[in-house]
């Protein structure tokens, strides 16, 4: 049993929050909000959806059987651009997901993209390192369900570059079908448009002086 109920977490999700883990630096554990545990969310749906299990609305499970087909779809590739998931784990909140946090050259914490880019507007770097992961998306037909910055992490590398990682926001129709090669590219690229769209919004915002809403916003690096 992992403790961590006394402990504040370092980022908060839509759904889950994000804690350090208390026994190794280059780990995090995510756990599910107390109003967003999987019965809740599965009450709060329409009739006909509810006739999925609890276990549908798990996105702790989700993300396990998602990272084990990228493992098994592309092997050492999958850590160019999603962190390392390690299994389930029992804390003092209830099931946690341990996984790989993602820190810059100097040990701190990677920003988020929303973060990043509000703090550093978007940058030759950063431009390149959106392509770089676009090209790995559409190269190996990966769709990124829900492409906001803030599900994305701004790594440092050691030269200065950067490297986007892909911390939240995959599905279940993560892997597209190399039949319709083409739709299949055109539907990658669309929600990379978002994501660029999204990036400009935060720089934006950045630059205005907007305070952001706290997803994707670190509470502690």
């Amino acid at each position: 049993m992992i403790p961590l109920s006394k402990k504040e977490p370092f980022a908060v999700g839509g759904r889950r929050a994000c804690y350090f883990h208390p026994d190794d630096p280059n780990r995090c554990i995510k756990v599910a909000l107390s109003d967003k545990q999987p019965e809740q969310l599965r009450s709060e749906d329409p009739w006909w959806k509810r006739l999925r299990p609890a276990s549908y609305y798990d996105e702790n499970e989700l993300d396990i059987r998602i990272y084990a087909r990228l493992e098994a779809k592309l092997g050492a590739l999958a850590g160019v651009h999603f962190p390392n998931v390690y299994g389930l784990v029992k804390t003092d909140l209830g099931q946690g997901l341990e996984t790989e946090l993602i820190r810059d050259t100097d040990g701190r914490v990677s920003l988020s993209g929303k973060e990043y880019t509000m703090l550093n507007g978007r940058s030759d770097a950063s431009e390149y390192a959106i392509q770089q992961l676009s090209d790995f998306l559409v190269q190996h037909l990966l769709l990124f369900r829900d492409p906001f910055p803030h599900n994305i992490a701004m790594q440092e590398q050691p030269d200065g570059s950067l490297r986007v990682i892909i911390i939240d926001g995959l599905s279940r129709k993560t892997f597209l079908s190399p039949s319709f090669r083409k739709a299949s590219e055109k539907r990658i690229l669309r929600k990379v448009e978002r994501l660029k769209k999204g990036l400009k919004r935060a720089e934006h915002n950045g630059r205005k002086g907007v305070q952001p809403k706290p997803n994707g916003m670190l509470a502690a690096r």
